[in-house]
């Protein structure tokens, strides 16, 4: 379904209002050889819409098998598997991104190092 662009403008700035950061990562290799992962600044913040409630509804739609905390609705599409994100002072790792008509939807766990 093609949706106009002026359409998504209306969602966007309807539904898209809160603020989700981007996290640079660091690597450092310790003593020992081993790597250990870190998280550094706020790379940039995008708008989306976040919803802790429809982790069973997103598992079911996408066959997904391990645990899901927050889904976000975005039209940004500059996000990545893998990022690492912030919202409300809790680190997620974004787990995948399934595109929708108007939006897509990231589906993140919380951050584990």
């Amino acid at each position: 379904m093609l949706v106009p662009n002026s359409f998504k403008d209306n969602i966007a700035k309807t539904f898209y209002d809160k603020d989700i950061n981007i996290l640079s990562t660091t690597q450092t290799v310790d003593a020992e050889g081993g790597r250990n992962k870190g998280i550094g600044e706020v790379v940039r913040t995008f708008k989306g819409n976040v919803n802790f409630s429809v982790s069973r509804e997103v598992q079911e739609e996408y066959g997904l098998d391990y645990q899901i905390d927050l889904v976000i609705t975005t039209d940004d599409n500059d996000v990545d598997i893998g990022d690492i994100i912030k919202y409300l002072d809790v680190i997620y790792t974004v787990t995948d991104a399934k595109p929708r008509d108007s939006h897509r939807r990231l589906v993140a766990s919380i951050y584990d190092r």
